[in-house]
């Protein structure tokens, strides 16, 4: 084992400047999301469960959702329970919870288009290109758990036949790099993906792309084994937020780290004082320095899942409205947040595991006090 970890060690300090190199060299500008729009002065708000597939499985978890349109494609895994081996990828052209969702990827599409066995899938990502076209990142696994993932992705989505291919994230086997948190995007068209490690360490990372998968550049975020999953919010050309699931013993925090280079270097993180029970977040700009999140506020469990505003870029917070509340046990978790031109707030999450939740509302409702 001991050797092992010298190893891989060894493998990062030798392939680690290569993509330091190269992220410096060519230094893409952010590409913000535009601001929210104020759209309506009355209070908006509805809730409603996304329609079930056709096959219903018993457990739906992890969804991904698109901004930038009128409509909100959507995607989440399902099946037995997570990491069996009938889980699938499931995708709706509007994740507003309108219509019923169909399978995207299974296991033997996966090794087909892989060309190599697949145990397991998990997490779906979706990203949106500079010219409109969809395309799907999702976890796999060969062997082991989820600490030995790999991603791969599919593009051009909306082709009938669309390449499979896996992303080389690691220079040591190409192990452990999952996904969870939006994409963001580069002035050059390159796309941003913030990934996660959970093997030896946890910890966040943000992996540059060309269009076709290719990875341009990556960056370690923070390092250790406090904090993961990051949830990145672009401020300006220049200047990023990202925000991290706690990963220790509990009571935990969410955690925050900043770049003013353009994702060259990011601050080391920092404990907010917002309380993270190992649970997944979502942030989202809303205009200027002002965000959104999305969390479980609680020290323990997930059966609560609240909404806070920051005016400060994310320094501090302020506790707005609790969307979704229920008895020990209970489970409202894995939020995710997207927006429409008209203004409409978007978070989709999970539901007792039994079903994907989508909640909307504008403006207007997220800053009337609850």
């Amino acid at each position: 084992m001991r050797a092992w970890v010298v190893f891989a060690v060894l493998a990062a300090a030798t392939f680690g400047p290569v993509f330091a190199g190269a992220w410096k060299r060519k230094s893409p500008a952010f590409l913000p999301d535009l601001p929210v729009a104020r759209g309506a002065t009355e209070p908006f708000h509805r809730a409603a469960f996304v329609p079930d597939a056709r096959d219903r499985p018993d457990e739906v978890h992890s969804a991904t959702v698109l901004s930038g349109g009128t409509t909100l494609p959507a995607a989440w895994f399902g099946g037995t329970e997570e990491g069996a081996d009938d889980v699938r990828i499931y995708f709706t052209p509007d994740g507003s919870g309108r219509k019923s969702p169909w399978v995207a990827v299974d296991r033997a599409r996966a090794e087909s288009g892989l060309r190599r066995p697949v145990k397991k899938i998990g997490n779906p990502l979706l990203w949106r290109a500079h010219d409109g076209s969809l395309g799907l990142c999702f976890v796999t696994t060969t062997i082991g758990g989820w600490s030995t993932s790999a991603l791969s992705i599919e593009f051009p989505w909306s082709s009938p036949r669309p390449r499979t291919r896996r992303i080389v994230t690691s220079p040591f086997a190409n192990i452990s790099t999952l996904v969870r948190s939006a994409p963001i995007r580069f002035a050059d068209g390159s796309i941003g993906l913030p990934v996660s490690h959970e093997c030896i360490g946890k910890f966040g990372e943000l992996v540059r792309l060309r269009r076709n998968g290719t990875v341009l550049d990556k960056r370690r975020i923070n390092w250790g084994r406090s904090a993961f999953q990051p949830s990145i919010v672009v401020l300006d050309a220049d200047r990023a937020v990202a925000f991290l699931r706690h990963a220790g013993e509990l009571p935990g925090h969410v955690w925050r780290s900043a770049t003013s280079d353009r994702g060259c270097s990011w601050s080391d993180p920092e404990p907010l004082d917002l309380p993270n029970p190992n649970s997944a977040i979502a942030a989202l700009r809303l205009d200027g320095d002002r965000l959104l999140l999305a969390y479980n506020d609680l020290d323990v469990g997930r059966h609560r899942l609240a909404l806070a505003v920051s005016e400060d870029a994310g320094r501090t917070w302020t506790r707005v409205h609790t969307v979704a509340e229920g008895e020990p046990g209970a489970e409202f978790s894995y939020p995710a947040l997207a927006t429409t031109p008209n203004g409409s707030i978007h978070l989709l999450f999970t539901w007792n595991r039994e079903r994907i939740r989508a909640v909307v509302f504008n403006r207007a409702w997220l800053e009337r006090p609850s």
